[in-house]
């Protein structure tokens, strides 16, 4: 399952995980989007609940 993946990957490094999110936010201008926006995204679209929490916890 991709969410399960994700949190394991996640779970790896979520200090990691943080900076490639901020820097994934950072690249995209058209829309632009924020990482707060970009993690509500990961939750409510792709279920990655356990992700974004370990990714919120490293904030």
């Amino acid at each position: 399952m991709p969410s399960e993946f994700a949190a394991n990957t996640v779970a790896v490094s979520p200090q990691r995980a943080l900076k490639a999110v901020v820097k994934l936010t950072q690249r995209r201008q058209k829309p632009p989007i924020s990482v707060d926006d970009f993690l509500a995204t990961l939750q409510d679209k792709y279920g990655m609940h356990e992700a974004v929490e370990l990714i919120e916890d490293a904030r």
